[in-house]
């Protein structure tokens, strides 16, 4: 709902404030992390101003989480230039917990360690008590000179803590394993605001089907 009504937004006269309630964590949408950390600071390049916060978070299937995002069209457009990544400057492996033992959040970080060789001063950890139901998610960001990709894993019944680790050490070595600055989800996210504001350009790997959809479906718009 966020991303659907960011274009028109974007185009608007003046600012604007969003409080969106529903699952700000679920598996068929871009979780919070995603959204503030990769996504929501190239729209500030691109000259538009977003900053999302998240208030309360919503689990699936529950949802009941709350996202305020403030946002305002640029004054002057700019065209975004993003092909190469640069250097890897920081990671920060992000831990969330809600109504969820802690014993869960320290078996997924044995697991980072060892095949991520991730360091103690790497780790962040979220407890949230006022969620609606119990959730558990995992959000790595991996900060180069010109892009911040953030890859999540996200928690559910009958899936236990070390293979949500695993899963996630094993898309970090994919996406480590090329050099293209943009990931696979945020390859067609990227394409609408481009095209509504200033264009540009940016290198992604094995475009999905979803982003080759995407990329036809725009150019008939345009």
């Amino acid at each position: 709902m966020l991303q659907t009504v960011l274009p028109p937004l974007l185009l608007a006269g003046g600012p604007s404030t969003l409080v969106l309630e529903g699952g700000t964590h679920n598996p068929l949408a871009p979780p919070f992390e995603f959204v503030a950390r990769a996504f929501a600071p190239l729209l500030t390049r691109l000259g538009a101003r977003f900053e999302p916060e998240l208030v309360r978070p919503g689990f699936h299937p529950a949802g009941g989480g709350t996202l305020r995002a403030r946002l305002a069209p640029p004054e002057r457009a700019l065209p975004l230039e993003l092909l190469e990544r640069g250097a890897l400057r920081r990671r920060v492996c992000t831990l969330g917990l809600a109504l969820l033992p802690d014993s869960i959040a320290e078996r997924e970080w044995a697991i980072l360690t060892s095949e991520l060789e991730l360091a103690p001063a790497e780790r962040r950890q979220l407890s949230f008590t006022d969620s609606a139901s119990p959730g558990n998610f995992l959000a790595l960001e991996l900060e180069f000179e010109h892009a911040t990709a953030v890859l999540t894993a996200l928690g559910a019944r009958g899936i236990a803590g070390e293979r949500l680790a695993r899963g996630l050490a094993h898309e970090a070595r994919a996406f480590l394993a090329h050099t293209a600055p943009v990931g696979e989800h945020l390859a067609d996210q990227l394409m609408l605001p481009l095209a509504l504001l200033a264009g540009g350009r940016y290198r992604t790997r094995d475009p999905s089907l979803h982003a080759r959809t995407n990329a036809e479906i725009v150019n008939l718009f345009l």
